[in-house]
């Protein structure tokens, strides 16, 4: 009888990843039942059309999960977290159009992957990429507003609009995850306690770090005449009072609230730059252009929506020290995030390597740690309390050479000597020029970056995570080995501390 059980949830949870992963690289093959006339059929069999293409061909992004019978809708897990909060038509049809975006936006991005000789595979109408995109942008607009107008299309909709967790319940399985997790949570509390016996104490005086190099941002500046708290309220206009700032005043944002990096420097692998792909197609770090790539999320406390500043560094690689070295290999990177008020008062900054790994969280000093953790979860890690700025000063991230663990965090002015790094979209990540008129995205189809492996895959693996220790994209970031938790999860700081808004 434990036998019949033990292969029937085997056959089960193969069934549910394998469904999974469909849905994650293709979106459901069954489109949506949307009645409508032969321009809403044609839409839907463009939408077929261009999505078997991408998955044959390896090329669908799957940054935001494609809702599964309505591939002209995607969401993420901050969208996601309002499908059942829904009160109104108006907040229905609000929340309906994120979701229309949010594939308009990464089918641009996947269209600008597409051969120009291919366009023709997809749709007879379009000589172009650039035509093809506008069809696309037809067909949402026309599919979106059928859906909108019918309430079970709509219902339909939300109960489909669920993120599937970046954990792997087969691996688990076979990893015997209850005995194999205990293991490796006593690896995890080592690690918390050497960072915090060691945290915000670099070994040099503050005055004088050799071998630190300082990186800060190009600009620094608030538009001028801009109130940042009638910014907010203004953002706010809209019927999930998402904070939703146009490009000029979140770019003024960005900028003001970008961190200076403080880097322990002995080694190329510690200079940052731009993603590339080489001739040979190799992914190489071009560390003569140090770059920030930035992009926007949101998080959500006592049902009050808090943007997030998140600003991405790649480094060339975290260097092998030996054969023993389970966690070197090519590429490195970290993120930093800012979570602000309407105020724009920063309420927590936390970092990850952009594996997912080393997450940790500085929070102000009205927010504290609450006693709720799980008997058998891999706790937060909270090195420190982030210091109160001063007027004109950033968030200045110490980083140590060749590991890139963060070491500590201060406040301060712009330095006159430091280098000077420059700021681009993270989603121009997801299309990189890779030969002439062609383009190809850091990450694969499971959103990892390729050729990232590491040996520690070979240890972790029974935790779940595909590719333990490999960088990811935004959206993949499994932050847990332990338990599930997720970088973008909206209720993460909810959920784990407690203070006033």
């Amino acid at each position: 009888m434990q036998l019949r059980y033990i292969y029937n949830l085997l056959i089960s949870a193969l069934l549910l990843s394998a469904c999974s992963l469909q849905a994650y690289r293709a979106g459901n093959p069954d489109l949506a039942d949307i009645p409508g006339n032969d321009r809403v059929q044609q839409c839907l069999s463009l939408y077929s059309n261009m999505d078997t293409y991408l998955y044959n061909h390896g090329s669908a992004d799957i940054q935001d999960y494609r809702v599964p019978g309505y591939p002209f809708l995607r969401v993420n897990r901050f969208l996601s977290s309002f499908r059942d909060e829904l009160s109104n038509r108006q907040q229905a049809v609000f929340w309906l159009q994120q979701l229309s975006q949010l594939d308009r936006e990464s089918r641009s991005i996947e269209i600008k992957m597409i051969p120009a000789m291919d366009i023709r595979q997809i749709s007879q109408q379009a000589d172009a990429r650039e035509g093809l995109v506008e069809q696309v942008k037809t067909c949402s607009g026309l599919l979106t507003a059928r859906a909108g107008n019918d309430p079970d299309v709509l219902a339909d909709i939300s109960s489909r609009a669920v993120v599937p967790d970046n954990y792997n319940t087969v691996m688990r399985i076979f990893g015997l995850y209850p005995l194999s997790s205990f293991f490796v949570m006593y690896g995890i509390n080592h690690w918390h306690e050497t960072t915090m016996a060691s945290f915000g104490k670099p070994g040099r005086d503050d005055g004088d770090k050799p071998g630190f190099l300082l990186y800060q941002p190009h600009t620094d500046t608030i538009t001028p005449g801009m109130n940042v708290g009638d910014a907010f309220k203004i953002a706010r206009n809209n019927p999930l009072s998402i904070p939703l700032f146009g490009d000029k005043s979140m770019q003024a944002l960005l900028e003001r609230y970008a961190p200076v990096w403080e880097i322990e420097t002995f080694q190329d692998a510690d200079h940052f730059g731009v993603p590339v792909w080489t001739d040979s197609g190799d992914l190489k770090i071009d560390t003569g252009r140090p770059i920030v790539f930035d992009y926007v999320s949101y998080t959500r406390i006592h049902d009050h929506v808090l943007l997030q500043l998140n600003y991405t560094i790649w480094f060339p690689s975290r260097p092998v020290t030996g054969w023993l070295d389970i966690l070197g290999g090519n590429l490195d990177g970290i993120t930093w995030r800012v979570t602000l008020d309407d105020n724009g008062i920063p309420l927590f900054y936390d970092a990850m390597h952009n594996c997912g790994c080393y997450h940790m969280v500085f929070p102000v000093s009205r927010y504290q740690l609450k006693d709720n953790q799980q008997a058998y979860e891999e706790p937060l890690l909270v090195p420190a309390v982030a210091p109160a700025l001063r007027a004109g000063e950033h968030m200045i991230v110490t980083v140590e050479s060749g590991t890139h663990y963060i070491m500590d965090i201060h406040g301060g002015n712009l330095a006159p000597a430091a280098l000077m790094y420059a700021f681009a979209d993270y989603n121009d990540l997801r299309g990189l020029p890779a030969g002439p008129d062609g383009y190809r995205s850091m990450f694969d189809g499971r959103g990892l970056v390729p050729g990232t492996e590491r040996k520690e895959r070979w240890i972790l693996w029974p935790m779940g995570i595909i590719e333990p220790g490999a960088m990811r994209q935004r959206g993949q970031h499994a932050t847990a080995f332990v338990g599930k938790r997720h970088f973008d999860d909206p209720f993460l700081f909810q959920d784990h501390f407690s203070g006033p808004l």
